[in-house]
């Protein structure tokens, strides 16, 4: 009876939760320990073990948490290192989603997720107007509530779920033309905030979700799902100003640092990021420093090796890249981990398309996203992407749901994955 009123509530909050994502860092906070807290306390134990080791995704979280954890033996700094895993803790949020929530709520989720995006959009466009005078941002970096590259990946995997739904979920002309409505909004709203990994992630995976579904022959679909891309990116080039002047500079600042040698700018300095990384990796290529050390080995690495290098990541707290932090961190032991979570997300077949198309706009969007930025110990985007990977494993469990499956009316005519009668 407790367990069943615990899984209750944790089902209430996780729609929650997915609302606050993009609107309250600190309503995040709470709602997320507040779920991670009553699951915790729950129990049963052995039947969520039968459900993480059923997932090859749960199972490829848990390895590369496991890894982490296993570093601290050979990293000089550990209490460092147990900081650093803490964040960490927020990957739990997968597995209380798969093992709390019925399939039944996984569409309920993503249309509170996206709500709460609507919400942010709103905030956004009114400080990019000036009418808005409050949150995170400002008129020339309008993201409300937090920062930019952090939004960016936001509005990439919100956009691109909704032209999802678009396509997936049966629905009236007044229903259609509302999530049409969004999804432009989401757009505009993804090309005028400079957040430049989430616009680079949401091209790339909008070609990766196009030459999979593009009728026509297989060969020929890559080749038009780039071009289709290629299009859509020129237009946004041609036609929002903001984001033609952050893809200019992005381009002039790499060509200074690498033929100039200019680390002092925003991409100039991520380049002298993966000069130093680099080195160290080759130092220790098998499991890396130990998670702890890795912004103190490569501080000390850049004032031994590369002095030029010193003032432009003279402040940094973290490599700004997900591969070259992980590579440093847990050597390519650590990134074939890594890139084994983005493996799975792409591989899902849960047996309904729809959400099989969302695994694969959340490994898209953070396989290139997390070039940028190591998005996966940030806060709010680490819980995104444990939040939908939760709900990819939940909505693969037989059950009723929302999302279209194969025979729903206007879905897919994929053939199911599952034997008659299950979803």
């Amino acid at each position: 009876m407790v367990a069943a009123r615990l899984d209750r509530a944790i089902q209430v909050l996780v729609p929650v939760l997915a609302f606050l994502l993009p609107v309250s860092r600190r309503g995040v906070t709470i709602v997320a320990s507040l779920v991670l807290l009553l699951w915790l306390l729950r129990g049963g134990w052995r039947e969520r073990w039968r459900t993480v080791r059923s997932s090859p995704l749960l199972l490829a979280i848990l390895a590369f948490v496991v890894l982490g954890v296993t570093s601290l033996a050979w990293s000089t700094d550990v209490l460092g290192g147990l900081d650093y895993l803490s964040k960490y803790r927020y990957f739990l949020l997968a597995a209380v989603v798969a093992t709390s929530c019925p399939s039944g709520s996984v569409g309920r989720v993503l249309d509170a997720f996206l709500a709460g995006i609507a919400v942010s959009l709103v905030w956004s466009f009114g400080i990019a107007a000036g009418l808005v005078h409050f949150g995170h941002g400002y008129p020339e970096n309008p993201a409300p509530s937090m920062n930019h590259l952090d939004y960016s990946m936001f509005l990439a995997v919100a956009g691109l779920v909704i032209l999802v739904h678009l396509v997936r979920r049966p629905a009236g002309g007044w229903r259609r033309a509302g999530w049409a409505a969004l999804a432009v909004a989401t757009v505009v709203g993804l090309l005028v905030n400079i957040g430049r990994s989430g616009q680079l992630a949401f091209f790339v995976a909008l070609a990766a979700l196009l030459a999979r579904r593009l009728p026509g022959p297989r060969f020929l679909r890559p080749v038009v799902a780039a071009a289709a891309a290629a299009t859509l990116l020129s237009v946004a080039y041609l036609t929002v100003p903001t984001f033609r002047s952050r893809a200019v500079a992005a381009l002039h600042e790499i060509e200074g640092a690498v033929l100039r040698h200019e680390y002092g700018t925003n991409q100039g300095k991520r380049v002298a990021s993966m000069i130093a990384s680099a080195e160290l990796m080759r130092a220790h290529p098998v499991v890396g420093t130990g998670v702890g050390d890795a912004v103190d080995d490569f501080q000390r690495t850049v004032q031994q090796r590369y002095p030029d290098l010193a003032e432009a990541v003279r402040a940094y707290r973290h490599l700004h890249n997900q591969y070259l932090q992980v590579g440093v961190e847990l050597g390519l032991l650590g990134l074939a981990a890594l890139l084994n979570i983005f493996v799975q997300l792409l591989r899902a077949a849960t047996g309904r398309p729809e959400l099989d198309d969302v695994a694969r706009v959340v490994g898209w969007v953070f396989l290139v996203g997390c070039v940028g930025d190591p998005f996966l110990h940030k806060q709010l985007p680490l819980i995104l992407f444990s939040l939908m990977c939760g709900l990819v494993v939940a909505g693969g469990r037989p059950g009723g749901d929302g999302l279209c499956t194969p025979s729903s009316p206007g879905a897919s005519s994929d053939p199911p994955t599952r034997p008659e009668g299950m979803p």
